[in-house]
C-alpha cells in the first residue's frame, strides 16, 4: 500500500524537498529546546506516507506534501493533494484508486482504521502563489470564473514560511530562501546555547550544508535498504553543536555543489529544448554520484582533478575550493553529458570507452600553462596508472596537446618531491594521451568516423 508520490524523483525535487524538511525540523527543534522537551523523542521522516512527517515517537505532529509545480496557479492544479484518498482491492491487491493527502490509517482491505493526522497539521508546500486557495466556491467563481473550483474536504493548509508567504519559490546561491530560513534557525539555536561559533555566520551556512549532507547520506543508506530516510532531532542538534566534523562538512559541501549545479543547469536550459531522455541520462549519473560513500566520492573528486595534488587522506577546505565549483561542473561535466549522443558516460571509467578511452577532468587552465598542468599530474601520488591509460584527457581549455611530448620537454625543467628528479618509473601515463577540450571531445565522440 506504499504509493511513492514524492518530490524526490528528480534531482531538483530532491533538493527542494530536502531543504523544506530541514527547515521544518529546525523550527520544531527550536520549539522543543525552548520548552525543555526531550529532543531524543522527535524525528524527521521523508518519503513515508507522504513527503515529510515530523514525529514525536510514533505520533505524527505534522504531515507535509511538497509540490514543485512551476506553472501551477489554482487549487485544481493540486487536485492529487486536495482529493480524498481512496483504496480498493483489485485482483486481490490493495490499490490506490484516487490520490489524495493521506490522513488515515487503513486496514488490508482499504478500510479506514483511524485518523492519524489531525486537521490542523496537514500542509501543502508550493513554489508559487495558489490563487483562491482558501476561498469558498462562490468567492472562487466570482474572482476566477475561468478556473475550475475544487473543494478541500481534508482541510489541507498552505504552509506559511518565515517571510509570511504561503509559498517558497525555488532559488539558489544568495537568493536561496530556504537556505536563508534554515541558517536563521541555526543561528537562533547557537545563540540560545551561547555556542562558541554563534557569531560565525559563514560557519552557520556550512552547518546548513552539513545537514543536507546528513540527509544525503541517510537517503543513500535507506534506499539501499529499501526503507525511507529518517533523521532524529538528536542528530540534527549534535550536528549543529559539534565542532569536530569539518571533514564531513567539506564532503557535504562538495556533494551540494554537484546537486545545485545540476538544478541550476536544468533551470537555465529548460527553454532550450532539452529532451526527457537527455535529462534522464544526466540525472542517472548524478544519482550514481550521490550514492557513493564519502571515501568513494572523495576519490572521484580527486580523479577528475588530476592536476591538483592532495597528499592528505582528507580533502582540506582549500583543496575543495580549488577542486570544484558550480560553474566548472555546469560548463564541463553537464555540458558533456547532455551533448554526447553516440556513447554512454561510464562513471566507473570516469569517461567514455571509445577510441582508446576518454577521461573526463575539471582541468581549467589555459593552453599556455600546459607544462604546469602536466607537471602537477605527474607529481600527484593519489592518481593511478589505470586513470591515465586512456587516449584522450578532456579538459576546459587545452586542445590537441600530447602529454608525452609535453612531459619530455618539461621533465628536466621541473623538480618534484623535494628536488627529486622525475625518473622513468614515475611515468605511469599513456605517452599518446592527448588533452582535448570539451568542444573537441563532444565533436569527436558524436562523429564516429572522425578520430
Amino acid at each position: 500500500m506504499n504509493d511513492r508520490r514524492n518530490a524526490t524523483s528528480s534531482w531538483s525535487g530532491y533538493l527542494h524537498q530536502g531543504k523544506v524538511g530541514i527547515l521544518l525540523a529546525l523550527r520544531e527543534l527550536h520549539k522543543c529546546i525552548l520548552s525543555n522537551e526531550d529532543i531524543s523523542l522527535y524525528k524527521l521522516e521523508y518519503e513515508s506516507a507522504e513527503d515529510i512527517d515530523i514525529k514525536k515517537q510514533d505520533i505524527i505532529l505534522s504531515r507535509h506534501q511538497v509540490k514543485a509545480y512551476k506553472n501551477a496557479q489554482y487549487p485544481n492544479d493540486y487536485i492529487d493533494v486536495l482529493n480524498e484518498q481512496k483504496y480498493e482491492r483489485i485482483n486481490s491487491e490493495l490499490t490506490l484508486v484516487q490520490k489524495g493527502f493521506q490522513i488515515h490509517k487503513y486496514d488490508t482491505q482499504g478500510n479506514v482504521l483511524c485518523e492519524e493526522v489531525d486537521e490542523n497539521s496537514r500542509y501543502l508546500h508550493t513554489i508559487s502563489k495558489v490563487c483562491g486557495f482558501n476561498f469558498s466556491e462562490e468567492e472562487f467563481i466570482r474572482h476566477y470564473p475561468r478556473a475550475k473550483y475544487i473543494p478541500n474536504p481534508n482541510n489541507i493548509k498552505l504552509y506559511c514560511y518565515p517571510d509570511g508567504n504561503d509559498y517558497c519559490d525555488i532559488s539558489e546561491g544568495e537568493e536561496d530562501k530556504l537556505r536563508k530560513f534554515c541558517v536563521e534557525e541555526i543561528e537562533n539555536l547557537l545563540s540560545h546555547k551561547q555556542h562558541e561559533y554563534k557569531d560565525d555566520k559563514p560557519y552557520h551556512t556550512t552547518l546548513f550544508y552539513e545537514l543536507l549532507g546528513l540527509l544525503d547520506r541517510r537517503i543513500r543508506t535507506s534506499h539501499s535498504d529499501s526503507g525511507h530516510p529518517i533523521i532524529t532531532f538528536r542528530e540534527i542538534y549534535n550536528t549543529i553543536m559539534s565542532t569536530e566534523r569539518i571533514s564531513e562538512q567539506i564532503i557535504g559541501t562538495m556533494r551540494r555543489i554537484f546537486a545545485n549545479a545540476w538544478y541550476g543547469f536544468i533551470v537555465d536550459i529548460e527553454d532550450d529544448g532539452i529532451t526527457d531522455q537527455q535529462k534522464g541520462t544526466v540525472e542517472n549519473i548524478v544519482s550514481q554520484i550521490s550514492q557513493k560513500n564519502d571515501e568513494e566520492f572523495s576519490q572521484f573528486i580527486r580523479n577528475i582533478n588530476p592536476h591538483i595534488p592532495c597528499e592528505s587522506e582528507n580533502i582540506s577546505l582549500q583543496d575543495a575550493f580549488n577542486m570544484i565549483s558550480e560553474g566548472a561542473v555546469v560548463d564541463y561535466f553537464y555540458e558533456l553529458l547532455i551533448n554526447v549522443e553516440e556513447y554512454d558516460f561510464d562513471l566507473d571509467f570516469i569517461g567514455y570507452k571509445a577510441d582508446g578511452g576518454y577521461l573526463f577532468t575539471l582541468i581549467d587552465r589555459k593552453q599556455t600553462h600546459v607544462n604546469r598542468v602536466v607537471k602537477d599530474m605527474m607529481s600527484n601520488s593519489k592518481l593511478t596508472k589505470e586513470l591515465f591509460d586512456r587516449k584522450y584527457l578532456i579538459n576546459g581549455k587545452i586542445d590537441e596537446v600530447r602529454i608525452g611530448e609535453t612531459f619530455l620537454k618539461s621533465s628536466s625543467a621541473f623538480d618534484v618531491n623535494w628536488k627529486r628528479q622525475l625518473e622513468e618509473k614515475d611515468k605511469f601515463y599513456n605517452p599518446d594521451m592527448s588533452l582535448v577540450t570539451i568542444e573537441s571531445a563532444i565533436k569527436m565522440l558524436n562523429s564516429k568516423d572522425e578520430k
